[in-house]
């Protein structure tokens, strides 16, 4: 048995350097395709649903929504929160492709159908746009009501200008200073 110590420690000597690392040493990556985008007007408010919606839009006191989508030149993010202790939110627009794609969709309102040309399948994964604030703690008796749910709290918004970014879809991540990952799928367009 003493033969196969030095050998033992020395098979679990990486396992245990691997364990060693910090949480936030460890990213996890971002998703490259999307199932479906949930299509909002100006005002944030559902038109429409394109296949089927791969979203993580609300968690406990937190609820976000991008709008409009589709975006041409400008699209915001809101994310209305109440939380408990100072948190910074960091938003991050990332290209992903959307493989089963209608290449024509139409949106209440338009003459016409959209077509959206998936420009950017090679950019999939990679980040787009990227934002962070620091967000002080929210007021308990705040009658702030935020636009899609009704949820009490303070209204986060990033707006991103993606006048430069190609045509396609785009996942928009949330995270907080305390672990949480939110996303919502959008596209951009231009006719």
């Amino acid at each position: 048995m003493k033969r196969y110590k030095p050998l033992l420690l020395l098979l679990l000597f990486p396992i245990a350097l691997l364990a060693c690392k910090k949480k936030d040493e460890i990213k996890t990556p971002y998703d490259k395709t999307i199932t479906g985008v949930l299509l909002r007007n100006v005002f944030g408010e559902p038109m429409n649903t394109i296949g089927e919606l791969d979203t993580k839009t609300i968690g406990e006191d937190f609820e976000m929504a991008i709008y409009p989508t589709p975006a041409y030149n400008n699209m915001s993010t809101i994310a209305i929160i109440n939380n408990k202790v100072e948190l910074t939110l960091t938003a991050t627009l990332v290209h992903v492709q959307y493989p089963d794609a209608p290449i024509q969709f139409s949106i209440p309102g338009y003459n016409q159908s959209i077509v959206v040309n998936i420009e950017n399948e090679i950019l999939a994964g990679t980040i787009a746009l990227s934002s962070s604030k620091n967000i002080p703690i929210a007021q308990a008796d705040t009658s702030n009501v935020g636009q899609p749910g009704g949820y009490k709290g303070q209204n986060v918004f990033f707006d991103f200008d993606v006048a430069a970014l190609p045509q396609g879809f785009y996942r928009v991540y949330i995270e907080t200073s305390d672990g949480k990952r939110y996303w919502d799928n959008t596209c951009i367009f231009r006719p």
